[in-house]
């Protein structure tokens, strides 16, 4: 049975376990973040939890301020391989350029003498 929103849309349940999906956190993240001022509040609490109407989560969500979490493990170690890799390449440029001038002292030296 579906029930229709006054604008005609079905009306969209949901407990905790689906508010944390529509906002992609955990639970515990969800909790947080629906007590926070501006949330959507409960359409109702039962003895399960409170009940949510979805469409408001997933509204509220386009419009509140995100900060990005951690990165992931993966995400570190290809910063990791990007920095050892320009590292690396600073290296073999400064080497290069530091044998360049030593050959240059050296031609300049026995210019000299020559």
């Amino acid at each position: 049975m579906t029930i229709p929103k006054p604008d005609g849309r079905p009306l969209r349940l949901g407990g905790l376990s689906e508010a944390a999906k529509v906002l992609d956190l955990t639970k515990q993240a969800a909790a947080r973040a629906l007590r926070r001022p501006g949330a959507p509040a409960p359409l109702e609490t039962l003895d399960m939890g409170p009940v949510y109407d979805l469409d408001d989560i997933e509204e509220w969500d386009m419009t509140r301020k995100k900060t990005p979490g951690p990165k992931s493990l993966h995400d570190v170690l290809e910063d990791l391989n990007e920095t050892t890799d320009r590292a690396t390449t600073a290296v073999k440029k400064l080497t290069e350029t530091l044998d360049q001038d030593g050959r240059n002292a050296q031609a300049k030296s026995r210019a000299k003498t020559d």
